[in-house]
């Protein structure tokens, strides 16, 4: 995935002029599955919800056609993330982060 066309922002941060806002709570029980340890949520195959599976591949084909997205979190003020950023992952609490990793 082309990262420069994904970013996401904080609650306070503004919208790209030329992107598509998606905000993570339209996903019903994306914020569960992401609440699970790191080897739970990362394997996309496992996820038990057919819904939010769909949900981010809709959003993978966004991208892939050439759309920018911004992803709004509702869990931070301000998101500083440099793309290639994720290697503490694992980690990360921000449920837009672990969405764009």
């Amino acid at each position: 995935m082309n990262q420069s066309f994904v970013k996401t922002i904080g609650v306070n941060d503004e919208l790209r002029k030329d992107s598509h806002l998606i905000y993570v709570n339209q996903a019903d029980g994306l914020k569960r599955i992401l609440n699970r340890d790191f080897d739970k949520w990362s394997n996309f195959d496992s996820w038990d919800s057919i819904s939010v599976q769909q949900w981010i591949f809709s959003r993978a084909l966004e991208v892939y056609k050439g759309m920018k997205i911004d992803i709004k979190c509702d869990c931070c003020e301000h998101v500083d993330l440099i793309p290639n950023d994720c290697v503490d992952i694992k980690k990360e609490k921000c449920y837009g982060k672990k969405v764009l990793s």
